[in-house]
């Protein structure tokens, strides 16, 4: 059992606070941003600090609101059928894509950008999201 306590009335008090901010933040596709992430629950990957974020790869951007986008965590035990190695100067060495954490968001959490992408890094983690979510595998 971990000692890690989750705390979720902390976050929800985050969580009213950043549903009020109307700092509208431009984002696109193949950019890395600091995401407020929140509490989650379960095996739900979680943010950190008071802001509750990480950072997390942009894959779609639907409107200027709302995008779908992949988290990034130091990744000590990989497994290839979830992880994707992320290179990029603004991250750890052993910084990965967590393919099956991802999701949509609101513009709302998004916190501080982060940098771009390389673009053939890019193209392989939205096509192993693809494969992984192709119901015939």
């Amino acid at each position: 059992m971990s000692d890690y306590h989750k705390n979720h009335d902390d976050w929800n008090n985050v969580k009213k606070i950043l549903n009020w901010m109307e700092i509208p933040l431009i984002f696109e596709e193949c950019e890395i941003w600091w995401i407020a992430y929140g509490v989650n629950i379960g095996n739900e990957i979680d943010g950190k600090g008071t802001e509750y974020g990480r950072p997390a790869l942009i894959i779609k951007k639907f409107n200027d609101y709302s995008f779908f986008a992949v988290p990034l965590s130091v990744i000590k035990n990989f497994k290839p059928n979830i992880h994707v190695p992320i290179l990029h100067p603004s991250l750890k060495s052993d910084t990965c894509a967590v393919l099956i954490q991802a999701r949509s968001f609101g513009n709302e959490r998004l916190l501080e950008r982060i940098g771009v992408l390389d673009c053939r890094q890019f193209e392989l983690i939205v096509n192993r999201i693809l494969n992984t979510l192709d119901p015939r595998k």
